[in-house]
C-alpha cells in the first residue's frame, strides 16, 4: 500500500517521464494513486497529468482529455500538461489545435522527443509529409532509442513508397507501447531473409490487427517456396479462414506443443525478409478461400437479382489511437442510401443501439454484421456481393484479399499502405480508394461514391 506521499512522488516521477505504466497491475496501482491524490488535492498537476496518460493508454481519450484541460487550467505555465493536451487531441483529430499545443508546451521549456513526435503524427495527418520526417528525425535526434519516433518515421517512408528505408525502421514497432511479441516465439532465432530456409521449420504470428494478419498473410507460400515447413499461430477469429486458405500451413493453437522449430518471423516482418518494393509486392488475388462450411451457412443470404449488392463498414475497432479520424457516423451515409438501385449489407460489428434504429428507418440497409461469428462468416457474405464499401478496417483487408470489388474510404491523409495520393492499391488489385479532399471532408468523399456507384449502374 502507497501511502499519500508516495502518491505524490509517484505523479511527479511519471510526469516527467511523461509515460503512463506499461504493466496493468502497475497501471491500476497509478490510477488508485492518482485517483486518491485528486480526492484532497483536486488541482494536483502531476496526479491529474499521470491519470490522464493512463486513461489514454486504455483508450478512454474523453476521461484523458479532461484531466489535461484540468492540469492546463491549474498550472497554465506548465508545458508538460499542455504536451500531454495535444496528445490526447490527436485522438480526436483535433490535429491543428494539437500542434498548437506542442508548440505552446516547447514555448514553456517542454520540448522532449514524444513533443516532436506527436508533433509529426500530427504533420502527417495534415497531409504535411516533409515536415512530419523532419519532426521524426528531431525526436530521434534528441533520443536515438525512442521507438515510437523511429516507427512514426518508418510510415512516413513507406508512405511514399520508400520500402528500402522504411522496412528496417519498422522493426522498432516491438518498442512500442502495447506491442507485444507473442510469448514463446523470442525463444527461436529470428528470421529476416539471410538464411536458407530449405529443409527448415519456420514459427510465424500473425500480428496487430486483424487488417494487418489478412494483409501480410498472402507471404506465406513464400516461405513454403522457400522449402520452408510453416507454423502458423492464427489470430482469434481468423482460424477457419486461414485454414482453408493455407491447408499446407501448419495451424497451431495456443499450448500446442511444437516439434523443434529453426526460426520464427513475425508477418509484418515478411515483407522486409523478402526485400519487397512496390514493384515485388506479393498482389496476386483471391489468396483467400471462404470454408465450406460458412458458405454453406450463408448460402442465399444475398438474393441474385438486377440490384446492386453494395457491403457497408463505417467504424473501425475502438482500440485504434485514432479510430475517430478512420471512422463515420452511420447516418454520414444517408445520402448513399438514396442511390438508385443499391441494397446495402452492414457488415459492421457492434453496431449500437442509434445505429439500430437509424438503420431501421432505411428500407434499403439490412444489419448482418453482429450475426457473424468469425470472419469466415464475414467472407461467406462478402463473397456474394458485387462490391464492399468500406472505411480503413479489416473487412476491407478481407474483401481484397478475396478478389472482391472493394472501395475503401479514406481520411485525407490515411495510414501509410495506402501510399500518398493514389486511387488504387498495389496490395489489393481491384481497389478503389475514395480519400477526403481535406480532413474530416466526408461528404465529399460519400458524393463522390454515389457517382461512382451511378456510372457502376450504367454498365
Amino acid at each position: 500500500m502507497h501511502s499519500l506521499d508516495d502518491a505524490v512522488r509517484l505523479a511527479a516521477a511519471k510526469q516527467a517521464s511523461g509515460e503512463a505504466r506499461r504493466d496493468e497491475a502497475e497501471l491500476s496501482d497509478a490510477e488508485a494513486i492518482c485517483e486518491a491524490v485528486l480526492g484532497f488535492d483536486p488541482a494536483n498537476v502531476g496526479a491529474l497529468n499521470v491519470l490522464g496518460l493512463a486513461r489514454l493508454a486504455r483508450n478512454r481519450n474523453e476521461d484523458a482529455r479532461a484531466l489535461f484541460e484540468r492540469a492546463c487550467a491549474a498550472a497554465p505555465g506548465d508545458g508538460v500538461s499542455r504536451a500531454n493536451r495535444g496528445h490526447a487531441l490527436l485522438r480526436f483529430g483535433a490535429f491543428d489545435e494539437a500542434l498548437a499545443n506542442f508548440a505552446r508546451a516547447a514555448e514553456l521549456g517542454h520540448a522532449d522527443a514524444p513533443c516532436a513526435t506527436g508533433r509529426g503524427v500530427a504533420l502527417v495527418y495534415l497531409g504535411r509529409h516533409a515536415e512530419a520526417e523532419a519532426a521524426f528525425r528531431a525526436a530521434i535526434a534528441l533520443a536515438p532509442q525512442d521507438a515510437s519516433a523511429h516507427f512514426n518515421l518508418a510510415c512516413v517512408l513507406l508512405r511514399r513508397g520508400d520500402f528500402a528505408h522504411g522496412w528496417p525502421e519498422y522493426e522498432w514497432r516491438w518498442g512500442m507501447q502495447g506491442m507485444v511479441r507473442e510469448p514463446g516465439a523470442q525463444h527461436y532465432p529470428l528470421w529476416l531473409g539471410r538464411e536458407s530456409l530449405a529443409g527448415k521449420r519456420i514459427f510465424v504470428v500473425l500480428e496487430q490487427g486483424l487488417g494487418d494478419a489478412i494483409q501480410f498473410s498472402r507471404y506465406l507460400p513464400m516461405l513454403r517456396e522457400r522449402g520452408a515447413e510453416v507454423f502458423l499461430l492464427p489470430r482469434p477469429g481468423l482460424r477457419a479462414l486461414m485454414q482453408a486458405s493455407f491447408p499446407e500451413v501448419h495451424h497451431i493453437a495456443n499450448g500446442d506443443m511444437l516439434p523443434p522449430i529453426d526460426f520464427h518471423v513475425p508477418a509484418m516482418s515478411l515483407p522486409l525478409a523478402f526485400g519487397t518494393t512496390l514493384e515485388t509486392i506479393p498482389a496476386r488475388v483471391p489468396y483467400l478461400r471462404v470454408p465450406e462450411a460458412a458458405r454453406a451457412r450463408w448460402s442465399g443470404t444475398v438474393p441474385r437479382d438486377r440490384t446492386l449488392q453494395v457491403g457497408l463498414v463505417w467504424r473501425g475497432g475502438a482500440v485504434h489511437p485514432l479510430n475517430a479520424v478512420r471512422s463515420l457516423r452511420l447516418p454520414e451515409f444517408a445520402p448513399l442510401m438514396q442511390a438508385p438501385g443499391c441494397r446495402f449489407w452492414s457488415l459492421q460489428q457492434g453496431v449500437g443501439e442509434a445505429e439500430r434504429r437509424w438503420a431501421e428507418g432505411c428500407p434499403g440497409l439490412a444489419l448482418l454484421g453482429d450475426r457473424f461469428g468469425s470472419m469466415a462468416d464475414t467472407a461467406a457474405v462478402v463473397e456474394q456481393l458485387d462490391l464492399v464499401l468500406a472505411v480503413d478496417t479489416s473487412v476491407a483487408h478481407l474483401a481484397g484479399a478475396l478478389g472482391r470489388p472493394t472501395w475503401l474510404l479514406l481520411p485525407a491523409n490515411g495510414e501509410w499502405r495506402w501510399l500518398d495520393g493514389r486511387a488504387d492499391s498495389p496490395w489489393y488489385p481491384g481497389m478503389t480508394i475514395f480519400r477526403q479532399p481535406a480532413p474530416g471532408d466526408w461528404g465529399t468523399a460519400i458524393g463522390s461514391v454515389i457517382e461512382s456507384l451511378g456510372r457502376l449502374r450504367q454498365c
